[in-house]
């Protein structure tokens, strides 16, 4: 077992994780390879981690082919091999984020041993388990119909896990945008997990949204419960937020919710019909979406720039055009490289 990883933000651990499984996909594009190399080189952040992901890729093969692998693999029709993955797969959720490999802390991984990568073999037996993956593309929106009928609408670039037993059903949105209509069940209630923010429901509607290690939940019906997901900082929270139809709550950076907001329907429900709304919006968060639809690259020059305040509307197929509208009304300007690259930086 590899020892010495190192902690990287949400972010560059899901930019990681999508490079790291197109390059192994065996199907790549040349345009994508010159994409991944601009990603690669940007920061050592982005280098280590996609490292760490490789050394992790090749322990689990090392793994599936040794002598303990298939002992694993034989153990899991048994009772007690189901027992076992069981309490692996609980100790796995606590050190990494109900199998998050792109973020494995070095204490989990000085701990836990083979325990961690014990519990990486057995996210190869999702399938067998009852684990979905669903994934949508750039630009692309898909509605997944869950069995127990409730409904997800997934907006671009996003990636979700779905697992349910007879007590409880389960979603960890691991990137992106997705708007829930939960089957009512006061006996199995529902429970969304991401970033390191959790609600719970029984029954209702409602939205939630990352990007930047930013999670916003807002709530179009019902009652919504928010809290957070890791123990030290549910310990100093004394209860869950409560939010009720049109109210919204965001959470930046795994610290405290902010006050609770209003938030219109028309707000909530724009991007299902291809408009994003932004009322006072962080332009790092306006960047981070046109990515979503864009196939090029947006980044900003200068992170002093991030915060800088958008109000607009606009459609999903305008995004491409976006950064130069803004330069109209912010103090930027933009330069367009021949790769696609978009390149935003204060105006002189």
């Amino acid at each position: 077992m590899q020892q010495g990883f190192t902690q990287h933000s949400d972010q560059v651990n899901a930019e990681a994780r999508e490079w790291f499984t197109l390059m192994q996909s065996g199907s790549v594009s040349e345009l994508e390879k010159e994409k991944f190399e601009h990603w690669h080189q940007r920061s050592e952040a982005n280098q280590d981690a996609y490292r760490q992901l490789d050394i992790i890729w090749n322990d689990l093969a090392e793994l599936s082919t040794s002598q303990e692998g298939v002992k694993l693999q034989q153990s899991v029709s048994t009772r007690f091999g189901a027992s076992m993955f069981s309490a692996v797969k609980t100790f796995t959720q606590k050190v990494t984020g109900i199998f998050d490999v792109g973020f494995v802390p070095q204490m989990a991984l000085s701990l836990a041993g083979v325990a961690v990568i014990a519990g990486m073999f057995y996210l190869t037996q999702m399938r067998d388990t009852g684990i979905q993956v669903y994934v949508t593309g750039l630009g692309e929106i898909k509605e997944v119909l869950l069995d127990d009928g409730s409904r997800v609408t997934m907006g671009a670039k996003s990636r979700m896990r779905t697992w349910a037993d007879a007590d409880e059903r389960h979603v960890r949105l691991e990137s992106g945008q997705a708007f829930f209509v939960v089957t009512k069940d006061p006996e199995r209630p529902f429970w969304v997990d991401a970033n390191d923010t959790r609600v719970k429901v029984v029954g209702t509607q409602f939205d939630v949204h990352t990007r930047e290690g930013r999670t916003r939940v807002a709530v179009l019906e019902g009652i919504v419960n928010v809290m957070s997901a890791t123990e030290q900082q549910a310990s100093i929270e004394t209860k869950p937020v409560v939010l009720t139809a049109g109210q919204q709550t965001t959470r930046l950076n795994s610290d405290v919710f902010q006050p609770v907001q209003t938030i219109t329907e028309n707000e909530l429900s724009a991007w299902r019909s291809g408009r994003l709304i932004y009322r006072n919006a962080n332009l790092v968060d306006v960047i981070a979406d046109i990515n979503r639809y864009y196939d090029g690259e947006v980044s900003l020059e200068s992170h002093s720039l991030s915060q800088l305040k958008v109000t607009a509307t606009v459609r999903t197929d305008q995004l491409r055009f976006f950064p130069e509208m803004l330069s109209q009304t912010l103090p930027i300007q933009v330069e367009k490289l021949n790769s696609g690259h978009v390149v935003i930086s204060a105006r002189h």
